[in-house]
């Protein structure tokens, strides 16, 4: 003979169910993971804006230090301006051949490209020699102004920060993150100018 035991309902709704201190801790635990992960892939996202913004700066530099070889001209980088070079690195380039150095393209001058940014979270720095605001690649495709660029996020400036340098041989370097703390330095240790 078997003997059933028989529950009354209100039990059966207690074993199956969650009780409100249970649900109040679960739900708190799940948004402090969302929180947690939400400052990590801002920063990732921040991360991967600065370096699109930087690799289109590289391939930017690149592009002019090819057309001066090939041209046999010098080729002139600067911040844009309408047709003239300008002081903020922050909106784009001009890239041009000017032969009678003035910064400014004129009728006689070829306009290579323009290269618009299209962001407002970073600012860009030029540092060169001769205290320019412009870079120059000579036929043989050195820089006539060497130096750094530097890209730093404005809100942020640890976060992000970028350096781009030119060679007085023309060449482009970036810095890379050598220790893996999450920020980038050169070879001697030394940190973007933020």
């Amino acid at each position: 003979m078997s003997t059933r035991i028989f529950r009354p309902a209100c039990s059966l709704a207690r074993l199956t169910g969650f009780t409100f201190i249970e649900i109040l801790i679960t739900s708190s635990l799940l948004m402090l993971i969302i929180l947690l992960n939400s400052q990590t892939i801002h920063a990732v996202i921040v991360r991967q804006q600065a370096s699109t913004l930087l690799e289109q700066l590289q391939k930017s530099l690149t592009f002019a230090r090819s057309n001066a070889i090939y041209s046999a001209s010098i080729v002139t980088v600067c911040p844009i301006e309408e047709l003239h070079c300008g002081e903020e690195w922050n909106r784009g380039l001009l890239i041009f051949i000017d032969s009678n150095n003035n910064q400014t393209v004129d009728e006689i001058e070829t306009l290579l490209t323009v290269t618009h940014f299209n962001q407002t979270s970073f600012s860009i720095t030029w540092t060169a020699s001769g205290r320019k605001n412009f870079v120059r690649f000579s036929p043989s495709g050195n820089a006539r102004e060497f130096g750094r660029f530097n890209l730093c996020n404005k809100k942020d400036k640890s976060l992000a920060a970028q350096t781009l340098v030119v060679s007085r041989m023309g060449k482009l370097r970036r810095y890379r993150d050598r220790d893996q703390d999450g920020s980038v330095e050169d070879r001697d240790g030394r940190k973007p100018d933020c």
